[in-house]
């Protein structure tokens, strides 16, 4: 109760800064990229009739009741004032806020990623993994050192992404086999990321993650043609599909994960027509160039007085 008590005042005091700052038009359309804090201070807002409304799109994180701290969401009454749509990130998202809010337009609009161009192909018989989060218990992804252990096929693994996990991670996989190869890369900004899918040949990125909205870095990974082996949680199974990876079970299976590495390269999933597969699906449904001037236009269409 303290913590909501001081929150509270704290998104007040952004509402009375935003009012006094000169920033406010009436001409302007108010938009939210996350439905958190301030999705709630533009309600308060619109509750004071300083602005005339505002749109929001909803991810993950400040979607699902088991993703906050508090164990549900909490200010929606006060961001339903003034709230004009909502555009969840996925269509298991849509379903999601519908059954909790009523009353309020939906419209799923995928995000995108920009266009880079395809990926080089790996060559040799090692399979090259990437994973890319925050080392977090959510991501899951030191039950990779498992996973490795029982593959039989040599593996390089790289992980990019830092956080509270990563001296531990570090670590433990200096029990792993001499034809597993491990390179924890820590974190890395964007424009670096791009380059390495640019320039070094991966097999497949990997996603042990218990819950997901659906991942930006899947579609960039896609973007090049990378394949994906995800759990399916959240909208993941939206992007990941027969023609763009593999999905396995949230309860982590790690023999049926290493087996299906282990044969990765076997299979029609590291044929480059299967990669041009998936960078095509990402083009059809993940494309910045495709999403973004659709959202603007929705938005546009509006009615804001």
């Amino acid at each position: 109760m303290r913590y909501q008590m001081a929150n509270a005042r704290q998104l007040t005091a952004r509402a009375s800064a935003l009012e006094t700052s000169g920033m406010l038009q009436d001409d302007a359309l108010h938009y939210s990229y996350w439905m958190g804090e301030w999705a709630t201070v533009l309600g308060l807002l619109a509750q004071e009739k300083r602005i005339s409304g505002y749109v929001t799109r909803v991810h993950g994180y400040d979607l699902y009741d088991e993703r906050h701290t508090l164990g549900y969401q909490p200010y929606r009454a006060i961001q339903k004032q003034g709230l004009k749509k909502i555009y969840p990130i996925s269509e298991l998202g849509k379903g999601y806020i519908a059954s909790r809010m009523t009353g309020v337009p939906l419209e799923t609009h995928y995000l995108g990623t920009v266009d880079h161009g395809p990926g080089p192909l790996p060559t040799d018989e090692t399979l090259r993994v990437v994973s890319v989060a925050r080392l977090v218990p959510l991501k899951r992804i030191r039950e990779m050192i498992t996973i490795l252990a029982l593959c039989q096929r040599p593996v390089h693994w790289t992980h990019i992404g830092g956080g509270p996990e990563e001296e531990l991670l570090r670590t433990e996989t200096n029990g792993l086999g001499k034809h597993i190869q491990v390179s924890i890369r820590g974190d890395m900004d964007h424009d670096a990321i791009m380059h390495e899918y640019s320039q070094k040949p991966y097999h497949l990125l990997i996603s042990l993650s218990s819950s997901e909205g659906l991942p930006v870095s899947m579609m960039e990974a896609m973007s090049f043609g990378i394949p994906v082996l995800s759990t399916d949680v959240g909208g993941v199974h939206e992007m990941v599909t027969e023609s763009t990876g593999v999905l396995v079970d949230r309860e982590l299976d790690h023999a049926q994960i290493a087996s299906i590495l282990d044969d990765w390269i076997l299979t029609g999933l590291a044929r480059p027509a299967f990669r041009e597969g998936v960078r095509q699906a990402w083009k059809e449904r993940f494309s910045a160039d495709r999403n973004y001037p659709r959202f603007i236009e929705d938005i546009l269409s509006l009615e804001w007085s």
